[in-house]
């Protein structure tokens, strides 16, 4: 009887806990692709050490944006990275995975998967084993080159310094830089050759120039303060520095605070600042505002003037800031835990 009453209290608390587990969005891997249709990211348990989701209890969804319809793409997997490629007008999703071997080597691929611009047709169209290319990776507008940090990186080895890489193979095969071993792991491409990023240190913003013979160093530019990249715009960097926003050299907004996440479609800017989400051009012109509540950024959309935010880790929501309308809900994560 006591053993029966024991399994009974185990089984009881084991269904307790997988009904309490809280499921959140990760705010980092998330990204809209080039047409604006659709906005991938990653689901899964939270891990109370990293206030991420759990490593292989990730989950990868998409969101049309048409339909308001979600998706499951991949499961239980340990996503390192996810970006979108223009292929002659379709949105393919490239998702890097990490495994293991051995319990400690890290091991990669990538899985690309197709969206026909005509149809709901989501099909997997290749996998790229062993790439040299595996994280915060990111295509340039006409698809022909991907930058990202080079997989040496992510080995186990005394060597922790981000580098950047190009390849014009898929990823399988990359051309590293290897005169800068601090280079920051995000990249933005500003023409179709050019791309900048920042160092670790994030005090200065690089430019490079990617030709299938050689990745060179075009361009430095060196700052006192703290920046944050976060874009790339009529061929200039879009960055925070000390809260204040600046596209190349010209300051577009002077912030009194922390403008948090900071995300652009040519000619709009978007960003939050003290519970206000704010819409600017190029120009800075403030071209509207909205109070919101425990909301980041996550992208803008020029084409259908709508901005989307990331609520509490847990909603997906848009707002339109042509007709000021209201904060709608895309997504909630309770519905892939009910």
């Amino acid at each position: 009887m006591n053993s029966c009453i024991k399994i009974f209290v185990v089984l009881a608390c084991c269904l307790s806990n997988s009904k309490t587990t809280q499921f959140i969005i990760h705010p980092v891997v998330i990204n809209m692709d080039p047409q604006e249709q659709y906005i991938a990211f990653v689901a899964g348990p939270l891990d109370d050490n990293t206030h991420y989701p759990r490593r292989y209890e990730s989950e990868v969804y998409v969101l049309d944006l048409s339909t308001r319809k979600t998706k499951q793409i991949l499961e239980d997997k340990n996503v390192c990275s996810l970006c979108w490629r223009n292929n002659e007008g379709n949105s393919e999703l490239w998702i890097c995975i990490m495994e293991e071997l051995f319990g400690f080597w890290p091991k990669f691929k990538i899985s690309v998967l197709n969206f026909e611009k005509e149809s709901s047709n989501i099909k997997s169209i290749k996998t790229v084993r062993n790439p040299d290319i595996i994280s915060s990776f990111n295509w340039n507008p006409k698809g022909t080159i991907l930058a990202g940090i080079p997989k040496q990186d992510f080995l186990p080895v005394l060597d922790l310094n981000y580098s950047v890489a190009i390849s014009f193979s898929n990823g399988k095969k990359a051309r590293k830089y290897s005169k800068n071993n601090a280079i920051g792991a995000i990249t933005f491409w500003a023409t179709e050759d050019t791309f900048f990023a920042q160092d670790v240190d994030r005090t200065k913003i690089m430019e490079f120039c990617a030709t299938k013979d050689e990745l060179t160093l075009r361009d430095v530019r060196y700052l006192t303060e703290k920046l944050w990249l976060f874009g790339a715009m009529k061929k200039q960097p879009l960055y925070r520095k000390d809260g204040d926003i600046y596209l190349g050299d010209d300051l577009l907004y002077d912030s009194d605070g922390n403008t948090g996440w900071i995300r652009s479609s040519d000619p709009y800017i978007a960003f939050i600042e003290n519970s206000t989400v704010f819409v600017i051009d190029a120009e800075g012109k403030d071209i509207a505002r909205k109070k919101v509540e425990k909301s980041i950024v996550i992208d803008i959309s020029a084409s259908a003037k709508t901005v989307y935010l990331l609520f509490g880790y847990e909603k997906i929501q848009s707002w339109n800031f042509e007709k000021d309308g209201p904060i709608e809900t895309l997504f909630d994560v309770k519905t892939i835990t009910e």
